[in-house]
């Protein structure tokens, strides 16, 4: 399911609504439901009853959500309808974001399909914030909604309690709970921003790039076969284990057969020159050990190139 809802998040961020009334219209939300569910294959497409899921199509019968009963089917269409007039009419960007709040545990309320409407609501909702122009592609409420899942599901069943006294408004559920879903879901919001903000700061970021180098350098045979390790001994540079995926091993093998430095006597040769390298690493020496010179991917794109010096270079960012 994972990998069906990043490709129909993928295709639904390429072709946005332009309008806010198609933002919020029933085809798209029903078009949301079937871009998540055509990714699965035929024999996935199932309720949690075991009954057979049609992509984007409306329930047709009751169902529940935790303690919730959702309208009854015939009423989904209208509600819909009701649904996007609401909240596609509100003017402004800010109660534009309040109303992305409040539209989702609506669209929760009336559950329109038999299955599979979490997924779709807070698809919808990223949509919505990445139509309005708040996420830039950084960052996402669906994270933080992943993080906080008893929080959420809390905060939604509490709105949807039906109103409680005649300060609750005057609708038949509780604008009260449904206020502090908002509170809670923009806070959430700007959390997520804060958290990438933070993440992508020049200030901090040279530092982690300086410790990642430093761990994936006293930790070569980590590293998978993508992003592997050039390791030359000696002071003509005579290879001794190169690009894993080329299989260059010929000092160790006398062949040319892959390894990936599982094997005993790559894994000596490895630990032997290892020891030296962590305890310069370690005290803050050399980045390279007596009889070898790492030459990492990820170094080589931040320092450039420059052979031997290029992980020095790159520990002085």
């Amino acid at each position: 399911m994972a990998l069906a809802h990043i490709q129909a998040e993928v295709a639904l961020e390429a072709s946005l609504p332009d309008s806010r009334a198609d933002l919020y219209a029933p085809k798209f939300v029903e078009r949301i439901h079937a871009e998540l569910y055509l990714g699965l294959p035929a024999n996935e497409r199932l309720t949690d009853d075991g009954a057979k899921l049609v992509p984007g199509a409306l329930r047709r019968g009751l169902v529940t959500a935790g303690q919730h009963l959702a309208p009854a089917a015939s009423d989904v269409p209208e509600l819909l309808a009701a649904w996007q007039e609401r909240y596609a009419s509100l003017p402004g960007l800010e109660l534009a974001l309040v109303g992305a709040a409040c539209s989702h545990q609506r669209l929760l309320w009336v559950h329109p399909f038999p299955d599979g409407n979490g997924r779709a609501a807070r698809l919808h909702t990223h949509l919505v914030l990445s139509a309005l122009g708040l996420t830039h592609g950084l960052w996402s409420p669906l994270r933080g909604m992943a993080r906080n899942q008893e929080a959420y599901y809390a905060r939604l069943n509490n709105a949807d309690l039906p109103r409680r006294n005649d300060l609750d408004e005057r609708g038949a559920l509780s604008q009260e709970e449904l206020a502090a879903f908002v509170a809670w879901f923009l806070e959430l919001c700007l959390d997520q921003a804060r958290f990438m903000r933070e993440l992508l700061a020049l200030g901090s970021l040279k530092p982690r790039l300086q410790e990642l180098l430093l761990s994936l350098s006293a930790k070569p045979w980590s590293m998978s076969s993508e992003t592997s390790v050039c390791k030359r001994g000696g002071a003509g540079g005579t290879p001794l284990h190169g690009d894993l995926r080329a299989g260059r091993a010929r000092a160790f093998h006398g062949n040319d057969r892959p390894c990936y430095a599982h094997c005993a006597s790559c894994a000596r040769e490895l630990a032997r020159l290892r020891s030296a390298r962590v305890r310069n690493v370690a005290w803050g020496g050399s980045l390279r050990g007596p009889a070898e010179e790492f030459a990492l991917p990820i170094s080589t794109a931040l320092a450039g190139s420059g052979g031997g010096r290029r992980l020095d270079r790159a520990r002085n960012l």
